[in-house]
C-alpha cells in the first residue's frame, strides 16, 4: 500500500488549504467519473513497475495521473451510458501517446488549455 504524507507546520495554513483542495478534487472526481479508479490504479502499477511513479527521478505522482485522466474523462461525458474503465484507459492512451498533446496544451485540473506561442514548453501543470 502506498501512502502520501504531507509534513508541514501547524501554522502553514496555505499548505493545508491546498491539501484540502486536492483531496476534494480527487474524491469528487472519483465519484463523478465512477469508472476511473481502476484506470488510475492500473496506471500507477504500470508506472511503478518501470520506475516512473517517483517524481524524484522525473516520473509522475498520483495526483498528476488523476489530473491527466480527469482531463480526458471530462471530454468523454456521455448522456446515455457512462464510459467503462476500458474506454477511459483507451482514450487516455490515445490522448497522451502523441507528443503534440504536450506541445499544444497545458494540462490543468480544469482541463486542457491551449498553449500560446510564447509559453514555456516545460510547463506541464498549472
Amino acid at each position: 500500500m502506498c501512502v502520501d504524507l504531507v509534513i508541514c507546520d501547524k501554522d502553514d495554513v496555505n499548505k493545508l488549504l491546498r491539501l484540502q483542495q486536492a483531496v476534494h478534487f480527487v474524491q469528487s472526481n472519483l465519484t463523478y467519473f465512477n469508472n476511473i479508479k481502476p484506470v488510475i490504479l492500473f496506471l500507477k502499477k504500470l508506472l511503478s513497475n518501470y520506475g516512473f511513479l517517483d517524481t524524484y527521478v522525473g516520473g509522475l505522482n498520483s495526483y498528476s495521473i488523476m489530473i491527466m485522466l480527469v482531463c480526458v474523462a471530462s471530454q468523454m461525458i456521455s448522456v446515455n451510458t457512462p464510459p467503462s474503465s476500458a474506454d477511459y484507459l483507451k482514450e487516455f492512451l490515445n490522448c497522451y501517446k502523441n507528443v503534440d498533446t504536450f506541445r499544444n496544451y497545458i494540462i490543468t485540473k480544469n482541463g486542457f488549455v491551449e498553449r500560446k506561442q510564447n509559453d514555456d514548453l516545460s510547463l506541464f501543470f498549472v
